[in-house]
């Protein structure tokens, strides 16, 4: 059985817009669905300590290259872990390309 590739499509968590990705290498982050925020962020858009609770119920949010070249400044000021900016579309053209790399 050979490997396969994988396309997924969905929208961008934070502008909403649809993007296609490669399901194993996108970026994305951990929201919290009761405050849409991560967990490790408080209301005011600072750094916060995550709860136990916050970090249980989190669940992992797709987020475009240009999304992420667009929040890492203000992720950097605030001392937050920087987004990958990979392109997934050039990942998954190389999967194409070369399925077995």
């Amino acid at each position: 059985m050979s490997p396969g590739v994988a396309f997924a499509m969905a929208p961008c968590y934070l502008h909403k817009g649809l993007f296609c990705f490669d399901p194993e290498s996108v970026t994305s982050l951990r929201i919290d669905p009761q405050t849409g925020r991560p967990p490790d962020v408080n209301a005011n858009g600072e750094p916060a300590e995550p709860s136990q609770a916050a970090q249980d119920r989190s669940v992992r949010e797709p987020i475009c290259p240009d999304c992420c070249k667009r929040v890492n400044p203000d992720r950097r000021a605030l001392g937050l872990e920087l987004l990958p900016e990979g392109d997934s579309m050039d990942n998954l053209a190389r999967l194409l390309k070369d399925p077995y790399s």
